[in-house]
């Protein structure tokens, strides 16, 4: 009585590691894809924004990196700095109001930025 779940368990779980790798469906690819809302910050007067763009996920080297575990607090060796920031990587200035102008900062390809106020 208990052999046919327990075989269909198995065999169940046994079905997968014969299929290989599968990528999802491209609906699911685009949603993870998707890029990150900006961060927003305005200027103690209020006529100037600026955009902050940071990617929605973590390169490979990022996650890789080595970080130190002092009294529950998560560091980064290189920099003594908290690990895995969330850092910035785009910056765009924009005019609130009527004359409100848009200004791309170019940054270097590799940017990261953090800490912006």
């Amino acid at each position: 009585m208990f052999a046919l779940p327990l075989y269909l368990v198995l065999l169940a779980a046994a079905a997968p590691a014969e299929a290989g790798y599968q990528q999802p469906p491209p609906v699911i690819a685009d949603i993870l894809d998707a890029r990150y809302p900006p961060s927003i910050s305005l200027s103690p007067d209020g006529r100037w924004m600026v955009e902050m763009e940071r990617p929605a996920l973590r390169t490979l080297d990022e996650l890789a990196a080595p970080r130190v575990k002092v009294a529950g607090i998560k560091l980064d060796p290189s920099t003594f700095g908290p690990s895995r920031p969330y850092l910035f990587r785009a910056l765009t200035v924009r005019g609130v109001g009527k004359g409100g102008g848009d200004l791309v900062l170019d940054l270097p390809k590799d940017s990261r930025l953090s800490g912006l106020s």
